[in-house]
């Protein structure tokens, strides 16, 4: 017999309704006390058919229990309950096991960076480490904020998947192949016919989203073939927006001076302001102070943020100094002045003044500068 007809015997015959004819022949049997004469011999053998039934009913499901407990290879388990016994049975020895919804989590696990211009995510590898690199971090060779995928077993090497306002190559010695990644139209570019790629640009409009790697000589082909599946996974949802970030615009900078001004650590209370002077300039010596001026854009129009009062500035106004052909930054708290700004885009606007502090008489040439940045909303950039 096989296990599929010992199954379809032992549910017909282990159903509870049998028991109904064990009650018909108990109640069989106290009816031939009752009744006299011939007809005594209905019930008597309504007793025994019901008694007969039921022994081959329980006969037969036993067999069929037992033959599936032999094919299981396991021992049957009852439970009982107030209905009716239950009979279960344990897997088999070989059965292959389930992979629980934690196992599958720790083999692929989704990892995100979240910033202003929309969260960035893949879903990882089991084997391969994945770093979120938010804004400003310094832990990206390139690109503004992203995710950091590494292969365990490597000595070394990186593969860097980053958000940009714009990512410009050098056309010397490249060729490109468009391909189908992660829903999108990307576009592969391979230096020099080296045996592996350089970058893929996956997503080509603003803001854009680039896979590019460093050091990545000693990974094998099979790296290579994982470090792809996982990109095929790249995601990035414009409508998860967190933080601040600063743009570059052309009132940014100077070339009388040689100086450009940008802006890291953008807050809805404050930010840092960064000069850097790029070139040397003969007979400037460049100081700044802490005044500084904010308007928001509103549709195409920039206005003037309101001021909750109207002093700005500390006794550090106009006297610091820009070291020549380097750098000096500045933090810029504006909650008293302010308030806490909303999300939006912004501009900050300081001057940088030629100014002599020994000769403080002469004429003082004044070259403002501007740095745009934009504060995230909760649904979307602003």
């Amino acid at each position: 017999m096989s296990v599929n007809t010992a199954r379809t015997l032992y549910s017909i015959f282990s159903n509870p309704a049998w028991k109904l004819v064990l009650v018909a022949g108990f109640l069989a049997f106290i009816a031939c006390f009752i009744i006299k004469g011939k007809k005594r011999a209905i019930p008597i053998v309504i007793c025994v058919l019901s008694l007969c039934i039921y022994l081959v009913t329980a006969g037969i499901s036993g067999s069929a229990d037992h033959m599936i407990s032999q094919q299981a290879g396991q021992e049957p388990i009852k439970i009982s309950n107030m209905d009716a016994q239950v009979t279960e049975y344990t897997a088999p020895v070989d059965t292959e096991p389930v992979l629980t919804e934690e196992m599958v989590d720790q083999e692929m696990k989704t990892v995100r960076a979240g910033g202003p211009y929309g969260e960035i995510t893949v879903v990882g590898h089991n084997g391969w480490s994945i770093e979120a690199a938010s804004v400003d971090s310094g832990k990206l060779s390139y690109g503004l904020y992203g995710l950091i995928l590494k292969p365990e077993d490597a000595e070394k090497g990186q593969i860097e998947v980053f958000c940009i306002d714009g990512f410009g190559v050098c056309g010397t010695g490249l060729e490109t192949e468009e391909i189908s990644l992660a829903g999108y139209t990307a576009y592969m570019g391979t230096y020099d016919d080296h045996d592996h790629w350089d970058y893929i640009l996956i997503k080509g409009e603003k803001p854009e989203i680039v896979a590019q790697h460093t050091e990545c000589d000693s990974w094998t082909d099979e790296m290579w073939e994982e470090a792809l599946s996982i990109l095929d996974t790249v995601c990035f949802d414009e409508g998860k927006t967190e933080g601040g970030i600063g743009q570059y615009i052309q009132e940014s900078e100077d070339d009388t001076i040689a100086v450009i001004m940008s802006v890291s650590n953008v807050t809805p209370a404050g930010l840092t302001v960064h000069f850097r002077q790029y070139d040397k300039r003969e007979n400037i010596k460049l100081v700044y102070g802490d005044v500084y001026h904010l308007e928001t854009l509103n549709g195409d129009t920039w206005e003037d943020v309101p001021r909750l009062i109207e002093e700005s500035g500390t006794d550090e106004e106009g006297n610091i100094k820009l070291p020549s052909e380097g750098e000096s930054e500045l933090e810029i708290n504006w909650k008293i002045l302010y308030g806490i700004l909303t999300p939006g885009t912004y501009r900050i606007t300081m001057t940088m003044a030629d100014w002599d502090l020994d000769n403080p008489s002469v004429y003082i040439p004044a070259y403002p500068l501007t740095a745009q940045f934009i504060i995230a909303g909760p649904d979307g950039n602003p």
